[in-house]
């Protein structure tokens, strides 16, 4: 029986030792066919099993375990050679952290690696297990995202990035220049909706806010203006990104920005500039006016007083030499048609230097006369289209209008063979629609320059004065239509009708 017993044992003991073994062989397999590094080596670092994976790298050992001389660990353990590595582990048990291999072609691997000592009954080191992953992929990505990190910090723009409720999760360094956000200022997970200037005049309380089209189209662009610690305002153009995590949901949004601050205070000079030059033409054209009411002043009371006395001494002659000759009377005849024509002459020099009808009679009935002389004179059908018989409109604007009509029907005359013109004067909310169509031969608008046709540049610069716009509209044997409009026109806010 005992001998049976001892077979017995035997043949469990052998069992047991063949389990041990398949599971042994099975974790072989299990860890030869792992993506991880896997190595052991005896108590003296010899390197006594490496698995596929470690195989593959091809490290240069030379009987033991290497590790790179350039060595620069990211867990303030680093280690020149495997020995060093081993006298931590003797004294600490184990090892993680970031470490190098340099391969056989002499390809730098980065790893992350777990170093293990293993200890019989007596706590005696009998050999190093090591396992590891290889992390040469990342390390180029924390590389790539380094430089790019660096590149963005260096960057003279301002890049910030935030979550989906612009909280701070990075800022770069020219924007906390800007900010004025010094090293003791923590601002990380704060709201960056501070830094805002809330009461600029083009401020949208959705400029600190996601923009709706940034949701929609995942990127925004526009101005805004944000807000130093210390209240200094920075005009900035801005542009944003949202990012999506892998589930597609709104993760965070990157903002990169430029100051406008400089091409604002250039924006500010050139507004500031255009509006002295508008009070200089203003000036100019009113001087141009007054000098050329003071010629038509001039010519009603000196010309007009000798040619009246002229046809006057005239028509005596013709009444009291009723029995001279015929060839007299002719002569007679002929100083009072040209004394009469010269006064005519007159009246229509005066009105085009001075519209004193402007003044005598309101801008229709002014309007509507010189119309009807421009008619007669050439036979064009010009037709004049109001809602109103007279406009209670400012001086300025009452010449303005006349200066455009005047101007318009002396280049329908020289340029258009045009046969037919309507003229259209509207008002509405406080603002003058006037357009003056005509039928003749147009012209390509595109290709006019104005600085070359002083009508035209005369036109433009009396509608631009007073805050208005001009517009040009023509081709070729389709005619040609000028349309301007005029803002705040009414001395009183009311029509005569």
């Amino acid at each position: 029986n005992n001998e049976v017993v001892s077979a017995l044992a035997a043949l469990l003991d052998v069992t047991k030792e063949k389990e041990k073994e398949e599971e042994a062989n099975e974790l072989k397999e299990i860890i030869d066919s792992s993506i991880a590094l896997v190595s052991y080596t005896d108590k003296n670092g010899k390197v006594l099993y490496r698995n596929k994976a470690f195989k593959k790298i091809k490290p240069m050992i030379n009987g033991t375990y290497s590790v790179s001389p350039e060595k620069k660990s990211t867990s303030d353990i680093g280690f020149a050679s495997f020995e060093q590595a081993l006298e931590y582990v003797r004294n600490h048990d184990y090892w993680i952290g970031e470490n190098e291999l340099i391969s056989e072609n002499g390809e730098v691997v980065h790893i992350l690696q777990s170093i293990k000592a293993h200890k019989n009954k007596n706590n005696e080191i009998i050999k190093y297990s090591t396992t590891a992953i290889d992390i040469s992929e990342l390390k180029k990505k924390e590389e790539q995202t380094k430089k790019l990190a660096s590149i963005i910090n260096q960057s003279s723009a301002y890049f910030k990035i935030t979550d989906i409720h612009d909280h701070i999760i990075f800022i770069n360094d020219a924007l906390k220049k800007a900010l004025e956000i010094d090293g003791h200022d923590n601002v990380a997970n704060s709201s960056f909706s501070e830094f805002y200037n809330k009461t600029a005049p083009t401020f949208d309380d959705n400029s600190m806010n996601v923009k709706p089209e940034l949701i929609q189209t995942g990127f925004w662009q526009g101005e805004t203006y944000f807000k130093s610690k210390h209240g200094k305002i920075i005009p900035v153009l801005k542009a944003q990104v949202l990012h999506k995590d892998k589930k597609g949901n709104p993760s965070y949004i990157s903002t990169t920005a430029l100051d406008l601050t400089i091409q604002k205070e250039k924006e500010n000079e050139l507004v500031k500039m255009n509006g002295e030059l508008l009070e200089l033409y203003n000036r100019l054209q009113e001087i141009r006016e007054e000098e050329r009411n003071e010629i038509a002043r001039n010519i009603h009371d000196d010309l007009g007083q000798y040619l009246t006395m002229l046809k006057f001494n005239a028509s005596w002659l013709r009444d009291n030499l009723k029995d001279q000759d015929i060839k007299t009377m002719q002569t007679v005849n002929s100083l009072l048609l040209y004394a009469q024509n010269t006064i005519d002459a007159s009246r229509r020099l005066m009105n085009n230097l001075h519209p004193n009808m402007l003044e005598n009679i309101g801008l229709i009935p002014t309007l509507q006369w010189h119309i009807q002389t421009f008619s007669q004179s050439t036979g064009i059908d010009v037709v004049l289209h109001t809602q109103s018989k007279q406009f209670n409109f400012f001086e300025k604007v009452n010449l303005c209008i006349y200066r455009v009509l005047q101007e318009s029907l002396t280049n329908i005359l020289r340029y258009a063979k045009a046969t037919k013109v309507d003229v259209n004067i509207a008002y509405e909310n406080n603002q003058l629609n006037m357009s003056i169509e005509d039928n003749g031969i147009g012209f390509e608008a595109s290709k006019v320059d104005s600085s070359h046709h002083h009508g035209l540049k005369s036109m433009k610069e009396r509608v631009f004065a007073l805050g208005g716009k001009f517009n040009i509209i023509s081709a070729h044997n389709q005619g040609t239509i000028i349309k301007i409009k005029l803002p705040n026109v009414l001395e009183r806010d009311s029509l005569i009708s």
